[in-house]
């Protein structure tokens, strides 16, 4: 995370590991008991923390910002 920029919430954190594995946004939102609308709130927002201009690209940035041991154990 320190990598990143500024830090992503523990939230944030959490709609990246779904939407890094596939999940939808109301998949996620199913997991954070919240909406997708609110789920794309936090991946427009990620994005914006990110630097990124897709959520491709942030995918991409988080994923190598991640320390290898968390990479490989997921």
């Amino acid at each position: 995370n320190s990598r990143l920029g500024k830090p992503l919430t523990r939230e944030e954190q959490v709609v990246m590991e779904g939407l890094s594995v596939g999940k939808t946004y109301d998949e996620v939102g199913e997991e954070l008991f919240v909406s997708g609308s609110a789920v794309d709130k936090h991946a427009r927002v990620i994005r914006q923390k990110l630097g990124a201009r897709s959520m491709f690209q942030a995918m991409h940035l988080w994923t190598i910002a991640q320390p290898r041991a968390y990479r490989i154990a997921r």
